[in-house]
This record gives C-alpha cells, sequence and structure tokens, in this order.
C-alpha cells in the first residue's frame, strides 16, 4: 500500500471524529491490509486514562477522551501479528494536512505494542518516524 493510500485512509476516518477542533484520523496497515480505523473521540477510555501519564495528566482528574491513535491501538493491541511490521498513518486536517504528530501517551502506547513506523502530517508536509 502506498503512503498515499495511508493518508487518504486516516484522512477518511477523521471524518468521523466529534472531537473539535481538532479532528485527527489514524490507520493502522499490516501486510498492505488495513488492520483498524481510529479516530479521537470525546469518548472515555480507560487506555488513554492509563497513558496519560506520559502527558503529566492523572487518568482520574483529567477527561480520557480518546485519541485515533489511542482507538487504533486498542483496536489491535491482542492481534497475534509482528507489530514491528505495523505502520500507523495519522491525517489532521480538512483540505490540507495539518501537524498531527502524536502526543506522549499516544507514543508510549504504540512503542509498547512494537509499532516501529509511524507517518503523520505536518504542516502541509509529510513525516515519517521510526522507532526504535
Amino acid at each position: 500500500m502506498t503512503k498515499n493510500r495511508g493518508y487518504a485512509l486516516a484522512r477518511r476516518a477523521s471524518f468521523n471524529s466529534d472531537s473539535a477542533p481538532h479532528k485527527l484520523g489514524a490507520v493502522a496497515i499490516y501486510n498492505n491490509r488495513i488492520l483498524a480505523f481510529g479516530w479521537n473521540s470525546q469518548k472515555t477510555s480507560s487506555l488513554q486514562a492509563k497513558y496519560n501519564c506520559e502527558r503529566g495528566f492523572d487518568g482520574y482528574s483529567y477527561p480520557s477522551s480518546i485519541h485515533a491513535e489511542m482507538m487504533v491501538v486498542s483496536k489491535i493491541r491482542y492481534l497475534d501479528i509482528d507489530f514491528s511490521q505495523v505502520k500507523i498513518f495519522v491525517w489532521r486536517g480538512k483540505h490540507v494536512p495539518l501537524l498531527s504528530k502524536p502526543c506522549a501517551a499516544c507514543e508510549k502506547a504504540l512503542r509498547d505494542l512494537g509499532i516501529k513506523k509511524i507517518f503523520y502530517t505536518g504542516n502541509n508536509s509529510y513525516i515519517e518516524e521510526s522507532y526504535s
């Protein structure tokens, strides 16, 4: 699957977001197969609450609205696959890409799962990161 297709799928997922003003979408790809879509939502998540300490928030006193990347992680974390081969694409922006770098909580969750490749939008650009 091409990077353009990955970003297009993440952009499409962002349309499901009910969280204003930042509508983010994410998609997980494994061996050219779509594993899961995610979007940021006002719905709370115990997984988000667990990782929010990475952002300096207490999971109990800070609203743990789920982020797009965390929604993807929650959907795929029990799969029996090689997570080092999973690619995550994240999109923010309606018509042009805006910065969608994963927050510290989402980045930690992705790393803990063993995901090595993340592609996200920058301000009118596209960024690729590899985690070690």
